[in-house]
């Protein structure tokens, strides 16, 4: 019962072909340029109609305002008898059908208040806890309709969501049974532990009793072990596990029960069309009241389906992202320690340059300084004139010799500067290189 297949081309197909063939039409509007529109009429005014259909291409619901000089012919869709809406539960439980889904549905079709609310039903199951949420979904409501199931095709958690109804319509050919429950893993299906699945054949067994239906039709989808035979007695269908009567379910098969058998067994009733339901449900016509709440659970669940699978696409985007940093660490954690001792030589090369100046400010202060002294005192000298020039030649020997130094050490201060800014710029454009390789986020 958890997931039996997943192909969203295949649930699209069995859409369109149980709606072309069971759900009644909406109102059909040709236009005076030759176009025809199928849709449901939101509201009408003396000038215009106000209509709502859905984008094939995309299913998103497309409402709009017909003049009504476009019209030329209005078919209104049939009003007779009791209405009703109809809530498509078709593809993989828990996917294509989700209890958010339904319950969406569930709450435009209050809007209308109908009589009867059909659950569309062609699927293959899927998720239990699905299955359960979608139940207690539809055991939570307190509404004046009921609920009733028309099924192509019912399996694993798809029947018994049909059999929690009182009321089980089939289309000839369609199949209803196999419910039982199972896992996936990664070696395919796998049987649910003991607990578990006493839990959950608790939960079968009362949305089974839910729809009042034989608690050995139930009993037989998800135990191989059990047989049941079926009896009339009275005109009326008597099941058993000892018989007499026909054995419709041997031990070590699990029952999958046909249109005409599940009929037999009291379970559905077969029904070609939704007008074959409305005679014997309703006892004569009946109408569709509107195809809103069918758009709104589609719509809903493809909506969830895109997130889910967004989700999972970033889950598995972080998940490579991961793995590839993981890959990359040892290489950025090296490149980090380099450009890391590369840094500190700059700022080592940067303090001594600091430095340098200084020192070379400060010796040519102190050259400054003694050439004023030598210029005072050189007036008391023999020769004041001369001894002028002696400390003026000295005092340029000097700077001449401290400046000479300083720029021998600072070329070679601002080349290792240089060096160790150009390799870490080097090493960052690395790093950038590196984590660019890595998948998106």
């Amino acid at each position: 019962m958890q997931r039996l297949r997943r192909s969203s081309c295949v649930a699209v197909a069995l859409l369109v072909l149980f709606t072309l063939a069971s759900i009644a039409r909406a109102d059909k509007f040709v236009l005076r340029d030759g176009s025809s529109i199928d849709a449901d009429v939101l509201a009408e005014d003396e000038h215009s109609i106000t209509i709502e259909q859905t984008v094939t291409a995309t299913g998103v619901l497309l409402s709009r305002k017909l003049d009504k000089s476009q019209i030329q012919t209005w078919y209104r869709a049939p009003r007779d008898g009791p209405a009703y809406v109809t809530i498509p539960m078709m593809g993989v439980i828990g996917e294509d059908v989700t209890a958010a889904s339904v319950r969406a549905g569930l709450s435009e079709a209050r809007t209308v208040k109908p009589r009867y609310v059909m659950l569309a039903i062609d699927s293959p199951g899927g998720s239990i806890r699905e299955m359960f949420d979608i139940l207690d979904v539809l055991w939570e409501r307190k509404d004046d309709f009921q609920i009733i199931a028309y099924a192509k095709d019912a399996y694993s958690a798809a029947a018994v969501i049909a059999m929690s109804c009182e009321r089980v319509y089939i289309k000839p050919g369609g199949a209803i049974g196999a419910a039982v429950p199972f896992r996936i893993t990664e070696n395919g299906p796998a049987d649910v532990e003991a607990k578990f699945r006493s839990i959950i054949e608790a939960g079968m067994r009362a949305a089974n009793a839910h729809g009042g239906h034989a608690d050995l039709l139930m009993l037989g989808m998800a135990d191989m072990n059990v047989e049941i035979y079926l009896d009339v007695v009275d005109g009326q269908p008597q099941l058993s596990t000892k018989g007499p009567g026909k054995l419709i379910k041997a031990k070590g098969q699990i029952l999958t029960l046909t249109a005409s058998e599940s009929a037999e067994c009291g379970l559905t009733h077969v029904a070609p069309d939704m007008s074959a339901i409305g005679q014997e449900l309703a006892g004569g016509p009946w109408h569709e009241a509107t195809r809103r709440p069918w758009r709104i659970t589609v719509n809903t669940a493809n909506a969830q389906r895109v997130a889910a699978q967004q989700e999972q696409e970033k889950r598995q985007r972080a998940r490579a992202r991961e793995v590839a940093m993981t890959r990359l660490q040892p290489d950025l954690d090296k490149v980090a320690r380099q450009i890391i001792a590369l840094d500190a030589k700059a700022t080592a090369a940067k303090n001594a340059l600091v430095n340098l100046n200084k020192r070379a400010n400060d010796a040519m202060a102190q050259v400054q300084a003694d050439y004023d002294n030598a210029n005072r005192t050189a007036g008391a000298d023999v020769d004041p004139k001369a001894a002028r020039k002696r400390a003026q030649d000295l005092a340029n020997s000097r700077a001449a010799q401290i400046q000479k130094t300083y720029q021998d050490a600072s070329s070679k201060l601002h080349a290792e500067l240089e060096a160790a800014q150009l390799e870490a710029n080097a090493l960052r454009q690395r790093q950038q290189q590196l984590l660019a390789t890595l998948p998106p986020e």
